[in-house]
């Protein structure tokens, strides 16, 4: 798994278009979009993020590019089993985790510039809403009840199922099942190996930290059985007659139970998408992992309760170190924390655009990192030519704050507003005619989502201002200026954002960050090694140690004490 067909990579290459004309359609210059969060029950790492990011960078070019406005829908999920066996390790309240580690996400996401979800789900807030669900799937005889007292949703009853994954009609034979199985394919309690857990029935575990509902349902079986449970599935159950069986003038049965468990992944995202977006919303996403069987399962329920799910869909590829999914069992992730210090927020952003988005990314290991951190500081070095240029030439005329106290700054500081001669109409015209051209690459890129060519040419936009500004024409160093910020702002790159101020720091007034924004990496690096060492973590603290060396500093550890200096 974790390839993608031709027919989902032309897909992606007409997303955008696709959602343009969807709200074109409406009339209302709007999209729904879903996107599948992370399972709150540790930190997260860069892998966790890269979803998040093409989210954003696509919802700020439907509104850039398009005018079209959007909903973001994205959960995080604080009912799982990883939850419940972090929550006895740690002797705390699972609720804890979820909102703890949900915390550490969001923070993660504002690091990085990215827009936190318009309404963010919460699993545990939504059990209803699943056990509804739940029921209408066995009203429909889509779903049954195990030996073990859990619901089971029944593959064999949706003629669909498969339509996602284009393997309708097949059996778990399918390389692609064969890889997605989980604990749950290998219960005896279900009749067929593809049919999957839609709630629970609490274990010893779920008992003990208080994390199950008692969920009351009502079923008709027109048969008048009931699935034989063993002697300890905790179902309390009881059957009557249907209150119009003499009118039908046969036997009808309705049996009613309750069960204390929990609710299955797969029908979280059913209930809280449709929930909140309705039926038909446009886009749902997620990682390629979740393709199947998460987002198979979630489109089977849908189609199993009448309802209209997505209409487009996008799996994001996985991010790789080593040529293997990143993964914390594995040893090879980088956790969102770290990567925030080192390579920093904007070369992390930066990376995880750099390969198109349903396709692996690599992420590179040591100075390689921080290698788009240059592209930052060349960023902000030419704002700051253009910007001395622009003033010089008495240009800033703006009565905002910011641009009257520019020119305070820039006359207190002994300049004159001195006009600056145009270029010659020859290298005006080369330079307008790359600008335009620039343009219309961006759009042609960011339509097709294809952000390794976006970020192409962003760096074409960045030659295109420092030739402009060696023109000494401010009026033109302006408008390639202008061109470069708009590329900056649809892909979350612009250095003077709220959120990598705050990581860096102000921008001083020749637009140098480097002695602020060292100074806070080097106290920051200094403090995860030290915490690491604290928590015996030793691999974690030589990893953050080789990088800081690899980086050009010398790091002097001294039992508690942890030094970086250049």
């Amino acid at each position: 798994m974790g390839k993608i067909n031709a027919m989902e990579r032309e897909q992606l290459d007409e997303l955008v278009l696709k959602l343009v004309e969807a709200a074109a359609d409406r009339g209302d210059d709007h999209v729904r979009i879903y996107s599948c969060g992370p399972t709150v029950y540790d930190y997260p790492h860069v892998g966790h993020l890269r979803t998040a990011v093409v989210i954003d960078v696509l919802r700020r070019w439907l509104e850039a590019g398009h005018g079209v406005k959007s909903t973001l829908v994205s959960n995080l999920t604080d009912i799982d089993d990883k939850i419940v066996q972090r929550a006895i390790r740690d002797g705390v309240d699972w609720r804890q985790l979820g909102t703890k580690y949900g915390r550490e996400y969001d923070k993660a996401l504002e690091a990085l510039d990215v827009s936190l979800p318009d309404v963010q789900p919460i699993a545990s807030g939504w059990v209803h809403e699943m056990g509804e669900l739940i029921q209408r799937l066995l009203n429909r005889g889509h779903a049954y009840i195990g030996s073990d007292g859990s619901i089971w949703f029944s593959v064999a009853s949706l003629d669909s199922y498969g339509s996602l994954t284009r393997q309708a009609g097949q059996s778990t034979s399918s390389t692609e099942a064969k890889a997605s199985l989980t604990a749950d394919d290998e219960s005896h309690a279900k009749r067929d190996p593809r049919d999957f857990a839609l709630w629970k029935r609490a274990s010893g575990d779920d008992l003990k930290l208080g994390s199950y509902w008692n969920l009351v349902e009502y079923a008709h079986c027109p048969d008048g059985s009931f699935p034989e449970l063993s002697s300890d599935s905790g179902v309390t159950e009881w059957e009557e007659e249907c209150p119009d069986s003499r009118e039908h003038g046969e036997r009808c049965v309705v049996h009613g139970y309750s069960i204390p468990g929990r609710p299955g992944w797969h029908t979280e995202c059913v209930a809280m998408s449709l929930g909140v977006l309705g039926d038909g919303f446009d886009l749902h996403a997620g990682g390629v992992d979740l393709r199947f069987p998460h987002h198979e399962n979630e489109l089977a329920q849908a189609a199993a309760t009448g309802h209209e799910f997505a209409e487009n869909w996008l799996h994001v590829g996985w991010v790789t170190r080593g040529g293997e999914k990143m993964s914390k069992s594995k040893g090879n992730g980088l956790s969102a924390e770290d990567a925030i210090i080192f390579p920093g927020p904007w070369a992390t952003r930066y990376l995880l655009l750099s390969a198109k988005p349903t396709s692996p990314l690599e992420l590179p290991d040591g100075p390689a990192l921080r290698a788009p951190d240059k592209t930052r500081k060349r960023i902000l070095d030419l704002a700051a030519a253009e910007r001395e240029l622009y003033l010089s030439a008495g240009l800033m005329t703006g009565d905002d704050d910011e641009s009257i106290a520019l020119r305070g700054s820039y006359a207190q500081s002994g300049h004159e507003a001195t006009g600056r001669p145009a270029a010659d109409s020859e290298t005006a015209a080369i330079i307008t005619m790359r600008r335009e051209e620039l343009e219309s690459r961006f759009a042609e890129a960011m339509d097709a989502m294809a952000t390794p060519e976006a970020l192409a040419v962003l760096h074409a936009a960045i030659d295109l201002l420092g030739d402009a500004i060696k023109t000494g024409d401010a009026a033109l160093a302006h408008e390639a200026m202008g061109t470069l910020s708009k590329q900056l702002n649809v892909l979350g790159l612009d250095p003077s954002s709220k959120a990598y101020v705050e990581h860096y720091g102000p921008i001083a007034e020749n637009g140098d960050r480097r002695s602020t924004g060292e100074s806070k990496w080097i106290e920051a690096a200094s403090e995860t090694i030290r915490a690491c060492r604290a928590d015996r973590r030793w691999e974690a603290s030589d990893a953050v140690r080789s990088v800081a060396i690899a980086a050009g500093y010398q790091v002097h550890i001294n039992r508690d004490d942890v030094q970086i200096s250049k």
